[in-house]
């Protein structure tokens, strides 16, 4: 072997004794897993390649965490200059938006089963459900006792669930349904 093979396979077995330490100091420069390992991995790479202008004898782990060191600033200035990193994988799931046939055609559904309630029951349940009026307003303003209100209220609601478990017309889909 020559010595500059020799010196080759020194230079990687000390490397790669030096990684577990190198990684702990990336891990606590970066404060992530991820990427401390994407500066480890730059470290070791750059140590490879410069590993001509090293002086063996001197201070190797030194000598990598001054590469580490370097890599890491210029990695936090990159980052000063681009701006906040978002991954292309997490930027197309912020992006992209749910399907919204189902709920528009739940919706639309709920719309014709309650335009098929009476009117007191459609009135009855918008001003509880929607106005957020009471028992007692409702009682007040029907001239009725809160008990009959009540019972009425649960009516229409049933009237409405049992609408909505009807198969639609003819011709017309239901959601979440296969005609």
């Amino acid at each position: 072997m020559t010595e500059r093979h020799e010196r080759t396979n020194g230079f990687e077995l000390a490397l790669l004794e030096l990684m577990p330490l190198l990684h702990v100091w990336a891990r606590r420069r970066t404060g992530s897993a991820d990427a401390a390992g994407d500066l480890l991995q730059d470290t070791l790479l750059r140590a490879l390649q410069a590993r001509d202008g090293f002086s063996p004898g001197t201070n190797l782990r030194a000598w990598l965490f001054m590469i580490m060191r370097n890599l890491a600033a210029d990695e936090g200035r990159r980052r000063t200059r681009r701006g906040p990193h978002l991954s292309l994988e997490l930027a197309v799931l912020a992006l992209g938006v749910a399907p919204r046939q189902d709920s528009e055609l739940a919706l639309r559904d709920l719309n014709r089963a309650f335009a098929r309630l009476t009117d007191e029951q459609q009135d009855l349940l918008l001003r509880v459900a929607v106005g957020d009026e009471t028992y007692l307003d409702l009682a007040t303003a029907y001239g009725i006792a809160v008990g009959t209100v009540k019972s009425r209220v649960a009516r229409a609601r049933a009237s409405l669930r049992r609408q909505m478990d009807e198969p639609a017309p003819h011709g017309q889909h239901r959601a979440g349904r296969e005609d």
